[in-house]
């Protein structure tokens, strides 16, 4: 397990004075802000309807700034499908890069939004974790700095998901498949280390076949949360490697 803690910048020696502003950029080349947040969470996401839960909209205002921003460039942006929303080529080298243009913007307003709430300490957490191991420990915290006021934000889904504003977020990771990725302005530590194994019902194992091996598991369905990732970097630790079709209904 993994916790992150964000890191603030520190100003070394005076700063240079502030060049004059340049003309803007023509009017033309700046899409309303709503579309472009719009396009930029659809593309993190995959889909309107996970977007719009995160930008705290209706899909159906997703989708009307969608349409803006691909009328105001002339450009087919995205796919829809069945699945979700996919993006064109010209969506994917578009949304690259604007991505850090909108990553910075925000690191920019959290940054100026710290310096007055100073006061405030944002802890993102899976929801069993915050239950059976963070709230037994917070209390020591409070009573020991009354004077901050501690959040608790549940973290119930990816950690892919966009997250800034939290200054400290505890996460699961394994040590095999892709290593975690490690985001600029946040420092890493390393806090415990647990076994990852597969688990069933002791009925569900009574009235199934007998189970070896993990190759043995690929006849079994597979609770999965967003989707198999996890699940074939286990096999893939346990030499089953070659292109896997699984099955399992999802289980957050």
């Amino acid at each position: 397990m993994l916790a992150e803690q964000r890191v603030e910048p520190e100003m070394i020696g005076e700063s240079a004075p502030a060049a004059a502003p340049a003309s803007p950029p023509p009017r033309k080349a700046l899409p309303p802000f709503e579309s472009l947040r719009a396009f930029d969470a659809v593309a993190r996401f995959g889909g309107v309807r996970r977007a719009a839960e995160y930008l705290n909209r209706d899909h159906a205002v997703v989708s009307r700034h969608l349409r803006t921003i691909e009328e105001w460039t002339g450009t087919k942006l995205m796919e829809r499908t069945p699945s979700g929303a996919s993006l064109t080529e010209d969506g994917a080298r578009y949304h690259r890069q604007i991505a850090n243009a909108l990553e910075s913007i925000a690191n920019a307003t959290l940054g100026v939004m710290r310096k007055g709430n100073k006061r405030r300490l944002c802890i993102r957490c899976t929801p069993e974790l915050a239950l059976n191991w963070l709230s037994s420990r917070l209390a020591d915290f409070e009573r020991d700095n009354a004077d901050i006021d501690v959040e608790v934000c549940p973290a119930d889904r990816s950690f892919d998901a966009p997250a800034h504003y939290a200054d400290v977020e505890f996460r699961f990771v394994t040590d095999y498949g892709d290593p975690a990725a490690k985001r600029p302005g946040y420092k890493v530590l390393d806090i415990a280390r647990a076994r990852v194994i597969s688990v069933a019902s002791r009925d569900y194992l009574a009235r199934v076949m007998q189970i070896r091996q993990p190759r043995d598991l690929l006849a079994h369905q597979l609770l999965r949360e967003e989707n198999y990732d996890r699940w074939r970097s286990w096999f893939a630790a346990h030499g089953v490697a070659e292109d896997l079709e699984l099955s399992g209904p999802r289980l957050w």
